[in-house]
């Protein structure tokens, strides 16, 4: 093989190895670039799982805390079903008052002559 040979197949060798070369740098920073963006979705990924982790013990808390809640407010429908009737028997008993506290208001008007004034204002 003549050297002139030789020189054209160097040539042509190392230009096909400079375009490989390229190739593979461009490769290497694709690469690189996809590590990047990986390790950024890890810690993503991570950071979200410790915020999941932390929302789940807070609902955990929320659910006794409701649990709580709805015991007392079971524990004191009784109380308020109970105070509800008293408060309606001294609404009854209160009318009751203020009925015979009228007609004897009235009764005493009567006696004394003095003018009786209607329970509904006439317009």
């Amino acid at each position: 093989m003549a050297d002139s040979d030789y020189d054209k197949i160097a040539k042509l060798f190392k230009d096909r190895v400079r375009d490989l070369k390229d190739v593979v740098e461009l490769i290497k920073h694709k690469v690189d670039n996809i590590q990047v963006f990986q390790d950024a979705s890890s810690e993503n990924i991570h950071l979200m799982k410790e915020q999941q982790s932390l929302m789940n013990e807070k609902l955990d808390n929320l659910e006794q805390n409701v649990k709580k809640i709805q015991e007392n407010v079971d524990a004191a429908r009784g109380d308020i079903e109970s105070l509800h009737m008293d408060v309606k028997g001294i609404r009854e008993k209160e009318s009751l008052f203020h009925s015979r506290n009228k007609r004897e208001i009235d009764e005493i008007k009567t006696h004394l002559d003095i003018p009786l004034i209607p329970d509904t204002p006439q317009i």
